[in-house]
Parts: structure tokens; sequence; C-alpha cells
């Protein structure tokens, strides 16, 4: 993967590809990599295309890893639908749209709206099955809660800013399983439930906040933009997000 972006290094240097040109003097993107997943991109024509897929043979002769069609999608922002189809035939691949799914998170979707959250509502809905909360004790239940259900939603809470009213959704979810019960029964609610998330110094289970978690998780990024300096996506906020100190 690494000579893969030499490649491409060097076909942007050639003039044979043009990547995205950031504003304010920043970096000029043209492809991201994660694991054995790689995203090209850059201004939209035939000549770009064209050049990609020629770099893409190429690295296949070289490495003998091909690329996967049926998995390989296009994608035109701005371009006419008939010609992203047009393209996409050309080169053997999918059409792609927008809002997709890309390691696991929805990219092009407004995180504001609850609809875009109901894969992680279902998920844990799908963990807490009935049975689960009727025959495991009340320390099996907690537990349960720390090790798999705040986990689940992580990576979501790390990347937006969840709605409240799902919050919220969430929280009636663990609060009936924690509790015994289920969607079509609550149990008796001795203790309020803030108190039960509570830390345990406190005489809580020490199980958290959602809410909380959302926000701390959206803090580190801030925290890490301050001291992450030179790293790649520090240098694309910077850019497109840019102010003049005069």
């Amino acid at each position: 993967m690494e000579a893969l972006s030499c490649f491409m290094f060097k076909a942007i240097s050639g003039g044979l590809i043009k990547g995205i040109e950031l504003p304010n003097g920043g970096p000029v993107m043209s492809h991201l990599m994660y694991a054995d997943d790689v995203v090209f991109m850059g201004e939209w024509s035939e000549n770009t295309i064209m050049n990609l897929v020629r770099i893409m043979r190429g690295f296949y002769l070289i490495s003998g890893l091909k690329i996967s069609h049926k998995k390989s999608h296009l994608f035109g922002i701005g371009v006419d639908p008939s010609t992203v189809h047009v393209t996409a035939n050309n080169i053997h691949c999918k059409v792609g749209s927008f809002p997709c799914k890309y390691l696991g998170l929805l990219v092009g979707a407004n995180m504001n709206q609850a609809r875009h959250w109901s894969g992680v509502i279902e998920i844990l809905k799908s963990r807490l099955s009935k049975w689960k909360a009727s025959t495991l004790s009340i320390g099996g239940r907690i537990t349960l809660l720390k090790s798999v259900l705040d986990s689940l939603p992580l990576y979501f809470f790390s990347l937006y800013k969840a709605p409240i009213g799902v919050l919220d959704k969430l929280e009636v979810i663990r609060r009936r399983f924690f509790r015994g019960g289920d969607e079509s029964k609550n149990k008796t609610n001795w203790v309020c439930w803030e108190r039960v998330i509570g830390p345990r110094e406190k005489g809580g289970t020490g199980i958290g906040s959602l809410r909380d978690m959302n926000l701390s998780l959206l803090v580190k990024w801030w925290w890490r933009f301050k001291t992450e300096d030179g790293s790649l996506w520090k240098r694309v906020i910077s850019a497109i997000h840019y102010q003049s100190s005069t």
C-alpha cells in the first residue's frame, strides 16, 4: 500500500491525476487508506479516471493484488448522474450514492436527524433479548452493560454528537435491561436512573451516562487538534476552517 501511495504522488506531480486542492494552502487530497480499503478522490475528468484505472492495473501486475469491481463504487459530486453511470460501466464498477456506509459509519448523512441513528438503536435492542434480562442477576446485567452495551455506539459517539432524542431512547433501553424489564413491561423504579449510573464512590454502579460519554469523546478531538501538529486530518480541518488572525 505504501508503493500504491508512491504511484499516486508520482502521478499527481506529473499532472496525470488532479487531486482535490484544499484552500488556504492546505494539502492536495488524492487518496485515503485504511487496512485493505482505499478511497481515491480528485476532480472529475475522463483523463483522471482513466489514469487511475491504469495505475490500478500496473499495481496489480506488480503486486498481484487485483481490484474487486464488485466491491468498488464510483461517486460523482456535482456530476450528472447519467455521466456517472456511463463512466462506472466503462470501468466495470458500481455507482455509489450518498449517504453511504463506510467502515460502519454513514458518510454524507445529516447525523442531527434521529433516523440515521436507527442502526445503533437496533443493535442495542438485539443484544438485549428478553431472556437475558430475566435470567441474569443484577451483577450480570451491570457487567453486560459495561462490557458490551456501552461499546456498541462508541464509534458513532466519537465522531458525531447524538441528538437528545437518540440518547433518551438508548438510555431507556439500558434502564429497562438493568431493571429486568423489556419493551412491553417496565419494572418498578426503586432508585432514580441518574443515581444508578453515577460513580461508585457516590453510591452508583459506575455505568456512566451516554450523554457524558458522547461529549467527552468529542472533546478528545479538540485536544488532539491542539496537540497533534502536522497530522493530515488537522491540516485538512485547518485549511477548510481557516480564519485569519488579522
